[in-house]
């Protein structure tokens, strides 16, 4: 329960679709998802109260998937969309629990 007051699902609608994801996963990297969740950028709202963003629902799709940890090159990516999240879409190494190099047994001398 604690969780989900940390880290609270939420709900957007996308060019007429629903998402629902975390907050955590909304902040994941500086842009316009960031900005919009953490600094209360003004935005319209639907009539349930979800934040609405007049965009190609799929192609959101594929930025909430860069957002989730999946590799930009493993992806196509509208620059068009990218520009306008304000992605940075340079590929990060992923957290040591998401790389399996991590778990391989250490050279020995």
């Amino acid at each position: 329960m604690s969780n989900e007051i940390e880290n609270p699902v939420m709900e957007l609608n996308v060019g007429g679709r629903i998402f629902k994801t975390q907050r955590s996963t909304l902040t994941a990297r500086d842009g316009f998802l960031k900005a919009l969740v953490t600094c209360s950028l003004p935005t319209d709202t639907d009539d349930a109260g979800r934040l609405m963003i007049n965009r190609d629902p799929d192609k959101f799709q594929t930025i909430l998937d860069i957002l989730r940890g999946v590799p930009v090159r493993a992806l196509h990516i509208d620059p068009e969309e990218a520009a306008f999240y304000a992605l940075d879409l340079v590929d990060e190494p992923p957290p040591d629990h998401l790389n399996w190099k991590h778990h391989l047994p250490k050279a020995t001398a």
